[in-house]
This record gives structure tokens, C-alpha cells and sequence, in this order.
């Protein structure tokens, strides 16, 4: 048969330095025991100490060639529409957090820029020579008008980046979200 043990360990308590698989005052010895799916959880984290770091508000824009410098993070418009969220600062960068997956060839083009509307849709252009725009990149969340604030989700942590309903001082729920990329560590 299977066994799931909900609530082993108290709320407030500790981890235990070691696992016991059953319960360690009336199997020990007996029988066998398998794993089919264990689960660790991790309690949050003060929601207080977690507050996300604004990237863009709604109607702001970033155009190729330019950096906005966020402390900890900077977010970069490159001029092949790469729109780019790094770690560190522009004068020592970190590792690339997030991109857009932007990398256009740049032929007949004037400009690139990243756009927050104010309808919720995150929008990466592309101006060519001829005046007209090309649409490169889009989060598809277009959802009324309103106010809207890119962020990263949690200071100091490599969750991702997201889309919130809301103005920072009053962010509601999150209408789009994606992971920031696994970081490479020197034992990788």
C-alpha cells in the first residue's frame, strides 16, 4: 500500500537533519519501504522582505541603445530587438537573467523598442526605414485599459520575470509570467 504522511513536521517547525520514511515509532525494522514521489517544501519567505523591482510602468518605453540601470538588475534594448534584463550593473554586468528571444537581422530597420501599453501588452517594435512598424515580440495580454508594471517578481530571488495588474504601490495579480534562465554554477 502507500502512505502519505500530510503535515509531518508542524507549522514553525524544522526540517530534521535526516529523512524517516513511515512513521519511526512503529515500523522500525519492519518490513520495506519504496519512494514514489517526495516532496520537499519550503516555507515562504517574509512577504514584507519580498518586494518586486519595477522595470518598466505602463506606456513607458525602452529604445535601442539605451539601459535602464535598476541596482542589482539592468534592462538593456539592443539593436537587434533583443530586449535584455542582466544582473549587476551596465559598468559590471552579471549573467543574463531574461530576453525576450528577440534577434532580428536588423536589415531595413531605423529602430527597436520595447513598449508597455497601457491595455497590459508588452510589445517589442520594430521601425523600419520606410516609417512603417513591424511587431517582433508580444506577451499577448492585452486586457483593457488600466495600469500595468513589468517587474521582477522578487528581489534577490531568480524567480522571473512577470506582467502585474496595478501600479507598484498597489500591484494586483500577475497576468503573464516567465522564468528567468538556469544559471550556470562552476561545478555545472
Amino acid at each position: 500500500g502507500s502512505q502519505m504522511w500530510s503535515d509531518q513536521w508542524p507549522a514553525g517547525s524544522a526540517y530534521p537533519d535526516f529523512f524517516v520514511i513511515g512513521d519511526l515509532y512503529t515500523n522500525v525494522y519492519e518490513g520495506t519501504a519504496s519512494i514514489a514521489d517526495i516532496r520537499l517544501y519550503i516555507p515562504d519567505e517574509d512577504p514584507a522582505a519580498c518586494s518586486p523591482i519595477v522595470l518598466l510602468n505602463g506606456n513607458e518605453d525602452i529604445y535601442a541603445g539605451n539601459v535602464i540601470d535598476l541596482g542589482g538588475f539592468f534592462l538593456s534594448q539592443r539593436e537587434n530587438g533583443a530586449l535584455e534584463l542582466w544582473t549587476g550593473s551596465v559598468q559590471n554586468p552579471g549573467d543574463l537573467y531574461w530576453d525576450n528571444g528577440v534577434d532580428d537581422d536588423n536589415a531595413d530597420a531605423e529602430a527597436y523598442y520595447t513598449k508597455l501599453q497601457n491595455d497590459g501588452n508588452l510589445l517589442t517594435w520594430k521601425r523600419q526605414l520606410d516609417g512603417s512598424r513591424k511587431l517582433l515580440w508580444k506577451t499577448s495580454t492585452a486586457e483593457g485599459d488600466g495600469v500595468y508594471t513589468f517587474v521582477v517578481e522578487c528581489e534577490g530571488r531568480r524567480g522571473g520575470v512577470a506582467l502585474y495588474k496595478g501600479a507598484v504601490d498597489s500591484i494586483g495579480s500577475s497576468i503573464w509570467r516567465e522564468d528567468a534562465f538556469e544559471f550556470a554554477t562552476p561545478n555545472d
